[in-house]
């Protein structure tokens, strides 16, 4: 009668040396195979048992074997492998394996049709094996502290919970899981292609194909679930596409944020789907007893996100959780969208650290609102070295988004974006919106990055918006904004409160559309402390009170260095630069600025001055081919309350008003000075193109200059002390009616003109006095 099985050992020879020799290797390496005829359980036992001593055993299976191998229980106090032909496989069904020991359990060149893995032992390792059509709890269920596979193919599986259910045994020591170089195929799951409920040491996924999973039910992630404590996660090197995920929260990854370090780098993500949340990484667990506020440094890097598509955003976080960090460095976002957030969303944290966005590439990516979403405010928010093209979003801000809820925490962070490009991009609100109502950010600074006709669609509000509390300083360094468009500005909207510092620094706002106040920048809010402007060019900008730059806020100070305000033009007043009516300045000062070719549908060609403004004082500034249909070609100055107004070395040419060519001045103050101005070439359809002051100012001064040129020079008509000429050279003006050189028609205690020349004009002094 024949044998159940058949066991030999190799290479046994019938020379006594050989066999020597033999069970000297075999003391430390036993190589067995079994020929499959008949029990495989049996023979398996057999051979386990009596070579309890073997440092290694290796069990080649052979022939086409299609049964169970059940309930069975070894000591395994080393390694031992089963494997069989990889060219032959042998077909396992229904695998139950139970070991004691420490010992390294293998499973090789494995083919488990309808079937289902359940082993504990110490080490466990699958290679190269094949699983298909199970549809069992779990494709691969192991108690184990270590779990790797490698090589193998998981395919038409529909499991009650995920393909691989890996546990660790009761113990101190945490699970410590590899997978790597496998593939994934049109698999059916409920809790995740791997479903993690143990305490781990490390979890490190990569180069594995992921490929049209399918989520059946509500419960956890569709690639991978990770729901409790562990030390470090890396997913690295893999292709995740055309998964579904039909309930909440995702369908490609889900990290419980009570993970210490996460690095998901050198992936694929394509055409994922997730109904509720996230489509790729949702880093959220709401078991709060878990959670440390150590835990979460993530770094997401070199990966690619192409045409995902979820309710929230690709990437998300969510409230009960504290995060140290995370990064995003050199990723390709293409093509995803979302109801919410298009690339994430990431807030409602007791504690956030830091917020890296570096190196990276959005494009035609769109949603319900910005691209990147913060609900709470980091320490430090960092997005550089980015560019971000054709963003669109239905509501909200395109890009970049700040809010935060009386629940989100009170962090006082600070944002920067630098060398990043924003381009083409539409929303109802801006590029980059911070509206922070509930807690103040330290600071915001933009540096050396481009925004470029956003808001095509003429329903925005400005490319970058600002109308949260800044404790310190807004400062914007470098900058282009070329081309937006919105409604309270085309540019740079800032409303904010806190009385931070404003600091703009040589940068460039040009061609920008605003159907509100100012195309170029608007400061409006509660007031701030200093409003900077350094060496800055504000060109080709269309807008409502201003064309160029609209202040309408108190503000302690206002200093401008070295700007040039070239072909701006305001459908009110004020084409290059504007203080509206709620300005309250105390001190506006101007030094070497520069004022060409702009033009206001009412008062102020290049400034216009309403408001409050008491000390105002503007040197070396040139103004030229400047343009205003009433009043005040270059400078139309309203405002009260002024005491000192001073102009210094100032040169002008062809400017033109109806009244004022150049200057017109009807504030109330102690003072006005002109010393040392060539004002030239200016035009007035009515009275005084170089200058007309219809106020009550105590002294007016014209000391040192040239006023030629001009079609009447000099219009007053205010009721003051003195009204001195000292030193001018005033020639070649002409009028058609009187006074080409002066009229005066006020009440004035003292009229005194000095060491000057009046030439050539047709009619020199009309004195009304």
């Amino acid at each position: 009668m024949k044998n159940d099985f058949s066991m030999t050992r190799k290479n046994i020879s019938i020379f006594h040396f050989i066999f020597i020799f033999l069970q000297f290797i075999t003391a430390f390496a036993g190589v067995y195979q079994l020929q499959v005829n008949g029990n495989l359980q049996q023979g398996i036992n057999n051979i386990l048992n009596g070579n309890a001593g073997d440092n290694q055993i290796v069990i080649q299976l052979n022939g086409n074997y299609a049964g169970n191998l059940q309930n069975v229980l070894f000591d395994v106090k080393n390694s031992v492998t089963l494997t069989s032909d990889e060219a032959n496989p042998v077909s396992l069904t229904n695998v139950a394996i139970k070991t004691t020991g420490n010992g390294i359990l293998t499973f090789s060149n494995m083919r488990m049709i309808k079937s289902s893995f359940d082993v504990d032992a110490n080490q466990i390792l699958f290679t190269n094996c094949f699983f298909s059509n199970s549809n069992s709890n779990g494709v691969i269920q192991t108690l184990s502290n270590q779990l790797s596979i490698s090589g193998c193919t998981f395919q038409n599986n529909n499991p009650g919970q995920a393909i691989i259910l890996p546990q660790k045994p009761i113990g101190p020591q945490n699970l410590n899981f590899l997978l790597e170089n496998s593939k994934f195929i049109s698999n059916t799951i409920k809790s995740g292609i791997v479903s993690i409920t143990s305490q781990t040491d490390s979890v490190v996924i990569r180069g594995n194909y992921f490929n049209s999973t399918l989520k059946a039910e509500n419960s956890y992630g569709i690639e991978v679930s990770l729901r409790e404590e562990g030390n470090s996660f890396l997913f690295d090197s893999n292709v995740v596409e055309n998964g579904n995920g039909a309930n909440y929260p995702g369908s490609a990854l889900l990290i419980g944020a009570n993970f210490k370090f996460v690095t998901i780098s050198n992936s694929v993500f394509r055409r994922n789907y997730a109904s509720s949340t996230s489509s790729i990484l949702n880093a959220s667990f709401n078991n709060a007893n878990t959670l440390k506020a150590d835990y979460g440094v993530y770094f997401i890097s070199n990966c690619t996100f192409v045409e995902n598509q979820a309710i929230e955003s690709t990437l998300r976080s969510s409230m009960g959780a504290s995060v140290e960090s995370l990064t995003i460095k050199g990723c390709t976002f293409i093509n995803n969208t979302a109801i919410y957030n298009s690339i994430l969303a990431w807030g409602q944290f007791p504690y956030l650290g830091t917020l890296l966005v570096d190196g990276c590439t959005a494009r035609s990516n769109s949603g319900g609102a910005a691209s990147i979403a913060s609900r709470g405010v980091p320490n430090l928010f960092v997005i550089s070295n980015s560019n971000f093209y054709d963003s669109i979003t239905a509501g909200g801000n395109a890009n970049v988004e700040i809010t935060r809820s009386t629940l989100q925490g009170t962090n006082n962070g600070s944002l920067i974006v630098s060398g990043c490009g924003f381009f083409n991009s539409q929303s109802s609100a801006s590029d980059i919106g911070i509206s922070d109502y509930f807690a103040p950010l330290q600071s915001i600074s933009l540096l050396n990055s481009t925004f470029e006709n956003f808001g095509q669609s003429g329903v925005s509000v400005s490319a970058v918006s600002i109308t949260s509390t800044i404790r310190d300083e807004i400062s914007v360094v470098g900058c282009t904004f070329r081309g937006n468009k919105g409604s309270a500005a085309g540019a740079l909207y800032i409303a904010a409160t806190g009385l931070p510092i404003i600091r703009i620094t040589e940068s460039t706002f040009d061609r920008n559309e605003a159907s509100g106040n100012g195309a170029g920048v608007v400061i409006e809010g509660s007031g701030f402390n200093d409003t900077v402007l350094l060496r800055s060019v504000f060109s080709n900008n269309k807008g409502g009170l201003a064309g160029g730059l609209f202040i309408n806020t108190a503000i302690t100070r206002v200093y401008s260095e070295g700007c040039s305000f070239i072909n701006n033009t305001a459908r009110s007043q004020g084409g290059g630069m504007s203080l509206g009516q709620l300005s309250i300045v105390a001190s506006f000062e101007s030094r070497n600025d520069f004022f060409s070719k702009n033009a206001a549908r009412f008062n102020g060609g290049a400034v216009s001055f309403v408001g409050i403004l008491t000390n105002l004082l503007m040197i070396g500034t040139i103004a030229e081919n400047n343009t205003a249909m009433n009043y005040g070609g270059v400078l139309y100055n309203v405002g009260s309350f002024q005491q000192i107004s001073t102009f210094s070395n100032w040169i002008t040419r062809f400017n033109s008003a109806s009244e004022g060519g150049n200057f017109y001045i009807s504030d109330n103050g102690d003072s006005i000075t002109f010393e040392s101005c060539v004002i030239t070439f200016g035009s007035a359809s009515f009275s005084g193109t170089g200058l007309v002051i219809n106020a009550i100012v105590d002294s007016v001064k014209i000391l040192n200059g040239s006023w030629c040129d001009n079609d009447g020079n000099f219009y007053i008509s205010d009721n003051g002390d003195s009204i001195t000429f000292e030193s001018c050279v005033i020639t070649f003006g002409s009028a058609s009616f009187s006074g080409t050189g002066l009229v005066i028609n006020a009440i004035v205690d003292s009229v005194k003109i000095l060491n000057g020349s009046w030439c050539d004009n047709d009619g020199n002094f009309y004195i009304s006095d």
